[in-house]
């Protein structure tokens, strides 16, 4: 049915034991899913081996050792055994309501973008499936929902995007292109956060090369930020064109302003015009609310 693939930090430390709680999870899904590890940082291929996973350790890299998207997105549209692939961080843990997400989402549409808030949760142990089971519970208890700018997975039928730029993983604002390329194809966007709860296992960001601040602001996350282009490219589950609840698949209501913010960015030639605009509107806000 679907295809998961990630891109691996090294398995050492704490995000050892939260990537192998992920891995954990996504072999566990029923009906099982194909699952694939990208890269060749240290130990992915014993782990592969443990869980049964695939992997493709050949994947193009920038200076810093850092795999690049468009190699990866490539590589995993090549070889994987299902037509729809869900690319996920390495520190999330799935659960079956994903599955049935991704199943609405196919039978609604011959193309998609499926995307999800997460649940931030501090995972501190490797857990077996009972512990992962009974994280679900806590996680629905006492977690925090990630930010809306904050996209961790991706589902979609192989090909749908076609080619992405060369972004370094796990730096600034591909997440956020990713929603605008689909909105720019006029793929409808599906947001399952209702319906489906996706754990983020939280963690430090100390592997970032050359780092600024307190995540992953650096040389890459720049580089990034160019590949992006535009600001009004940084697009968030707020742009999602349908929301999947416990009741169904609904068109998500938009405001007139968010068309028309949406309708010029994909047609980039009006920005110039526009955001004068947008800013007199935004100062007329302010001051009415006054």
């Amino acid at each position: 049915m679907l295809t998961i693939f990630s891109v691996p930090k090294p398995f050492e430390g704490h995000v050892g034991t939260i990537q192998r709680n992920a891995i954990r999870s996504w072999t566990a899904l029923e009906p099982a899913c194909e699952v694939i590890l990208c890269g060749d940082e240290p130990g992915t291929t014993r782990v592969a081996r443990d869980f049964g996973a695939g992997t493709i350790p050949d994947v193009a890299c920038n200076e810093f050792g850092t795999p690049l998207l468009d190699s990866v997105f490539g590589r995993v549209e090549k070889q994987a055994s299902n037509d729809i692939l869900c690319y996920a961080n390495a520190d999330l843990i799935l659960y079956p309501d994903l599955l049935e997400a991704v199943r609405v989402a196919a039978s609604a549409f011959a193309s998609f973008l499926l995307v999800g808030a997460t649940t931030n949760i501090d995972v501190r142990d490797e857990l077996e499936l009972g512990g992962l089971h009974a994280l679900r519970a806590r996680a629905a208890a006492t977690g925090a929902l990630r930010g809306d700018k904050w996209i961790d997975y991706f589902v979609f039928p192989r090909g749908a995007l076609g080619p992405l730029p060369a972004f370094a993983v796990g730096r600034p604002k591909w997440d956020n292109w990713m929603i605008w390329r689909a909105r720019s194809l006029r793929i409808p966007v599906v947001d399952a956060s209702p319906s489906a709860l996706v754990i983020h296992q939280e963690h430090e960001y100390g592997h970032v090369p050359q780092a600024r601040g307190a995540r992953w602001e650096g040389p890459e996350g720049d580089r990034n930020l160019r590949l992006l282009g535009p600001d009004e490219r940084v697009y968030s589950l707020a742009n999602a064109t349908y929301l999947l609840s416990a009741s169904g698949l609904v068109s998500r209501p938009q405001t007139i302003r968010r068309r028309l913010d949406n309708e010029v960015v994909m047609h980039e030639w009006a920005l110039p015009f526009y955001r004068p605009i947008r800013r007199t509107y935004a100062r007329v806000r302010r001051v009415l609310r006054l």
